[in-house]
């Protein structure tokens, strides 16, 4: 995942880069009321390219750590409700009390992600934005 924003402020090595957030409907091309809608969003970012204070620049994340992220956030939470209603329907609990342990099993997940695959993640290196290389100007007005 690459896209370009402009660096607010430098704090040692890394930088607060102010970058643009595009709606899920960006592409389309049809007219429609939220079509219009982009958010500026700070991010902070390793600064790898001595970016200083308002220059544009590309940051970078990997694909493939993008793709990880979203899968432990979106996929496994699922799971979990799935596996906790298939166990208590196993189990012989009724439907109800299936629905429960399932519901559970989310909620055991989203706590599991907030405490413990959160704090690993973050001390991760490669998890991390990083400044790959300053952009020319007309770049990041052109993203807006």
């Amino acid at each position: 995942m690459r896209q370009v924003g402009e660096v607010t402020a430098v704090h040692g090595n890394t930088a607060t880069v102010k970058v643009q957030q595009h709606p899920a409907c960006a592409a389309c091309r049809q007219k429609c009321a939220i079509a219009h809608e982009a958010k500026e969003v700070s991010v902070v970012a390793e600064n790898y390219a001595q970016a200083e204070v308002g220059d544009c620049v590309n940051i970078e994340l990997s694909d493939t750590k993008v793709l990880k992220a979203a899968f432990l956030m979106y996929i496994v939470p699922v799971l979990m409700l799935f596996a906790g209603v298939g166990i208590g329907m196993w189990v012989g609990l009724g439907e109800t009390k299936a629905l429960f342990l399932g519901l559970l099993g989310l909620m055991g997940s989203f706590l599991a992600l907030k405490f413990v695959v959160d704090p690993y993640i973050r001390r991760q290196t490669g998890y991390n934005l990083a400044i790959v290389s300053i952009a020319k100007q007309y770049d990041y007005k052109e993203s807006r």
